[in-house]
């Protein structure tokens, strides 16, 4: 006969799992990850709405506006991204208060303080995510509206100011963008236990983004263009399309109150002009997405863009319709039916460590 053998069975764990340089478990930092989340979600929500009446400041429909505006963002394509302990909530919070100050400053008239708050948030949202840095361009936009004054600049003690605001406001948003990737740089490059820097150090500029994203997720133009992310493709057309559809609205003036009657000529002037702006930073992203990134993100990280649900507010608003297959639809209800049902299926997928995660 044979001798069974004992099983070396390991002994269960008493104590919880701690992360690396950490003296908090593993299960404590994914409750206040989440915990964080969830707050920046709420908050994100209550800007989003002072954005939307900020811009629309002068239309009597606008508390109509902004509340579906704010009420579509809790159903974003992010889904469960908002309360999970990812960046989307937070990057959310800092870049729609940067939209809001930036239109706060244009309401006032006195930019002295609110555009370099604005550039301040675009800046903090830059460090959280990287597309942060888009929304830059509302400050690039103005410096090239300037650009036809030429030497009046100088002349104007108002224009000369709006023109350093201009600038310093930027910069405030490529020092956000440029901090984390200084510390990556410090820690990997010129630490001193450093033998073999990565091959990103040498480089100009020297940086751990595009890095990351080219040797380990292989990214890059065009990249993701193979037949078996067809389904990914699929998985986000609908986000796709809707950043594109409203960009190009917002670009071309049409998604403003001008159709209500008791709306002003400056009500419609001063939206436009906004709407514009903060339509540029959404567009693109989705061009990128669908060229450059892994196009799945992009149902999480057009959370972040308020443009998307103020068009879907007025698309509730005016019960506007499309037809399809031979019957009209409504495209509110289109929109608020694909958000739920997205919402189910993505947990689904989240949940099994599947995309868009």
């Amino acid at each position: 006969m044979y001798a069974l053998k004992p099983i070396n069975v390991p002994p269960p764990l008493t104590k919880p799992l701690v992360l690396p340089g950490s003296r908090h478990s593993l299960t404590t930092h994914a409750l206040i990850g989440t915990l964080l989340a969830t707050t920046a979600h709420y908050l994100s929500t209550l800007i989003l709405y002072h954005l939307t009446l900020s811009i629309f400041h002068l239309s009597p429909t606008s508390p109509l506006t902004a509340w579906l505006t704010s009420t579509l963002h809790i159903l974003s394509p992010a889904g469960l991204f908002l309360s999970a302990p990812y960046a989307e909530s937070l990057f959310a919070f800092l870049n729609f208060s940067g939209f809001w100050a930036y239109s706060a400053a244009r309401n006032s008239g006195k930019p002295v303080l609110l555009l370099p708050l604005a550039g301040l948030a675009f800046g903090a949202a830059a460090s959280v995510r990287s597309n942060g840095l888009f929304s830059g361009l509302l400050f690039a936009y103005d410096a090239v509206a300037l650009l036809p004054h030429g030497l009046r600049l100088f002349a104007s003690p108002q224009l000369a100011t709006r023109a350093a605001l201009i600038v310093f406001s930027g910069t405030l948003v490529a020092v956000g963008f440029a901090a984390p990737q200084v510390v990556a740089y410090r820690q990997f490059c010129m630490a001193p236990g450093v033998q073999e820097p990565r091959p990103w150090c040498n480089r100009v500029p020297p940086s751990i983004y595009t890095f990351v994203q080219d040797h380990y997720w292989n990214v890059g133009f065009l990249r993701y263009w193979t037949p078996g992310n067809i389904p990914l493709f699929l998985l986000a057309a609908p986000t796709l399309a809707a950043l594109c559809i409203s960009s190009w609205m917002a670009l071309c003036g049409n998604l403003s109150t001008s159709t209500n009657s008791s709306a002003t000529a400056h009500t419609h002037a001063h939206a436009t002009a906004i709407l514009r702006r903060l339509a540029l930073p959404q567009l693109l992203l989705a061009v990128l997405a669908f060229t450059l990134f892994h196009v799945q993100v992009i149902t999480r990280l057009a959370s972040g863009y308020p443009v998307l649900y103020i068009w879907a507010a007025m698309m509730i608003e005016r019960r506007e319709k499309i037809q399809v297959l031979g019957r009209d639809w409504t495209i509110g209800r289109l929109i608020v039916g694909f958000a739920v049902v997205y919402a189910i299926v993505q947990g689904g997928l989240f949940a099994s460590f599947m995309p868009p995660a």
